[in-house]
């Protein structure tokens, strides 16, 4: 079965907790303590349409790396019974790079 989003949406693959290349230990985003996940876009949708008809593109791509709030996820299970989640690109916090540092500040 695929699956063609329409609108703003996007489908998100959440990310098991791991090791970066640099050896930072990435911890578990998807626990009941964590507001955030990360995950990986599978998918998105054709773009936000204005009232005016004009459509927007999305700002993210397939395989973009991304935190977005927990809170405001669907659920989506595939063919193999695999979890994504489906939610508005507004949702999303931002992209994640491998070259992305975080200051104590950015992580509050």
């Amino acid at each position: 079965m695929n699956l063609r989003l329409l609108g703003d949406l996007v489908l998100i693959r959440p990310i098991a907790p791991g090791t970066t290349k640099g050896g930072i230990i990435i911890p578990d985003d998807n626990t009941k303590e964590g507001p955030h996940v990360r995950g990986e876009i599978l998918a998105v949708g054709t773009g936000r349409v204005t009232i005016q008809g004009t459509e927007i593109p999305l700002r993210v791509k397939v395989g973009d790396v991304v935190l977005c709030r927990k809170a405001v996820m669907d659920p989506y299970f595939d063919e193999n019974n695999e979890r994504s989640f489906i939610m508005p690109e507004s949702n999303i916090i931002g992209v994640v790079s491998e070259s992305t540092v975080l200051t104590p500040m950015e992580v509050l």
